[in-house]
């Protein structure tokens, strides 16, 4: 991932891996609520907004399931996507 770091010890995912970074986090949230009924924010459920946004179906452990696949291969498309020179820390501004 294309990740800069600001002089105030700020991160920040830019380009095309914004989109990946969002579902690494949607992820991260939805097996916490799988694994440990851990509900991490007060708008709609992380297990109905991924089953609409994705348009996945089935139990919550499927739908973890099918949606870990989906992350996995968005990782693998951006990492293959991205510059050969482009490496951490490349276009910082530091």
């Amino acid at each position: 991932m294309t990740i800069e770091h600001t002089p105030g010890m700020g991160t920040v995912i830019t380009g095309q891996h914004i989109p990946v970074y969002r579902m690494l986090v949607q992820r991260s949230a939805l097996a916490l609520w799988v694994m440990h009924g851990i509900q991490t924010g007060r708008g709609i459920p992380i297990l109905k907004m991924v089953k609409q946004e994705y348009g996945l179906k089935g139990n919550k452990h499927q739908v973890l399931a099918q949606f870990s696949a989906m992350v996995d291969m968005a990782k693998i498309e951006a990492d293959h996507n991205q510059p050969r020179n482009a490496g951490p820390g490349t276009g910082s501004k530091s």
